[in-house]
């Protein structure tokens, strides 16, 4: 019995250690929600996400959709937009606004899981608007 508790003292650290770095580099991604508010371009069919031209009152349904009317975009929720495949998202304005979703490792999401790392916030609030 011995035997078997010292062999396995040996080889849990290296294993430990081993499982610790293929986890920082496994990344695990938060999508945006269905409802997340969207921009499109009905004459380019594309769309693109509220931070890419907005740099105020992106948190707030309202001005989402006062800016969307004075610069002539629809409001979209996400959702809708995947289940079509004619419209096509805005690469550039993609790129600058870092995309649609959060990216963090899998030992990020077991320290978050365990309450031993701090709690990131959403880029999406509950309503649809955006919390950048």
């Amino acid at each position: 019995m011995k035997t078997i508790i010292s062999k396995f003292s040996n080889i849990f650290p290296t294993v430990l250690i081993a499982l610790l770095a293929i986890g920082s580099y496994v990344e695990i991604s938060d999508g945006c929600k269905d409802n997340t508010i969207m921009f499109l371009d009905e004459g380019t069919l594309k769309y693109f996400s509220p931070p890419c031209v907005m740099s105020d009152g992106i948190d707030n349904v309202n001005k989402l959709k006062d800016f969307a009317t004075n610069n002539g975009f629809k409001i979209v929720q996400y959702g809708d937009l995947i289940m079509k495949k004619n419209y096509k998202r805005d690469e550039e304005c993609f790129n600058q606004s870092g995309g649609l979703s959060t990216h963090h490792s899998l030992i990020t999401e077991l320290l978050l899981t365990v309450n031993m790392a701090p709690w990131h916030k959403s880029r999406w609030n509950e309503n649809g608007s955006w919390n950048w």
